[in-house]
């Protein structure tokens, strides 16, 4: 053999010591098909959300809502993961940003945001889009509350591993559904009021009507503050008109 390991062993093999090492191929902890088939039927799957590129507020909301599953060892089964997990993600995702886009502290003068959304709320920021935030409305609030009962008609939600996300969801699906309601029904009252030929307001009841003509007399009350903070600021960034009037005027 013309190589440098056989040159070693003719001049150095018989200082050398040999060992042969054998090595069994028998794996003594194989699983049974049954086994694997128990463990697969077992394993918790989370869906893959499609990668952007350059991810808006809605999709970093998406993600962190899917890690916030994860943080809580929730998950689905295979069978279910490719559709309905995901679907599961977005809907969520789409609903905590609408109440976020239209002012979840609106939303909270009648209804209170689950503390285990809270962390999902308050990222919107009006001064980016430029805009001012919506209204809530009931077809929105409507829609978006039918959209998460539907998955509280499932099985998966009842399992142990979704005890963390039943009851907020439960409670966060409802309160849309009834803050739609209220509004709802606040719509139809004043469409009443408007339709009504009887005032809602008896003048006669009511006291004295005076009218004031108008006088050359400057003002006590200065507006030019407010006109001046009105011009400078925004349209969609909220005033608090109240510093700006004295306290008998208020």
């Amino acid at each position: 053999m013309d190589c440098i390991a056989s040159n070693i062993i003719d001049d150095f093999g018989k200082f050398l010591t040999y060992q042969i090492q054998y090595e069994s191929f028998e794996n003594p902890t194989r699983k049974n098909a049954f086994d694997i088939m128990r463990e697969a039927a077992a394993a918790l799957y989370l869906p893959k959300l499609p990668s952007v590129k350059n991810p808006n507020s809605l999709d970093v909301l998406k993600q962190d809502v899917l890690n916030y599953i994860d943080l809580n060892k929730g998950g689905w089964k295979k069978n279910i993961i490719e559709k309905e997990a995901k679907d599961f993600v977005v809907d969520l995702s789409e609903t905590l940003w609408f109440v976020d886009k239209c002012g979840p502290d609106t939303f909270s003068q009648r209804y209170s945001i689950p503390k285990e959304f809270e962390q999902f709320v308050r990222r919107y920021d009006p001064s980016k889009h430029k805009k001012a935030r919506p209204h809530f409305n009931y077809d929105d609030l409507s829609y978006h509350a039918l959209t998460l009962k539907s998955y509280l008609k499932q099985s998966w939600i009842s399992t142990p591993r979704f005890d963390f996300l039943h009851i907020p969801l439960t409670k966060f699906s409802n309160d849309l559904q009834s803050y739609g309601d209220y509004l709802c029904n606040q719509n139809q009252r004043v469409k009443a009021n408007h339709a009504s030929k009887i005032p809602i307001v008896d003048e006669l009841d009511a006291g004295t009507l005076k009218i004031y003509f108008p006088s050359n007399q400057k003002s006590t009350f200065d507006f030019e503050p407010l006109v001046n903070v009105l011009n400078a600021t925004e349209y969609w960034i909220p005033i608090q008109v109240d510093s700006y009037c004295p306290s008998q005027k208020k």
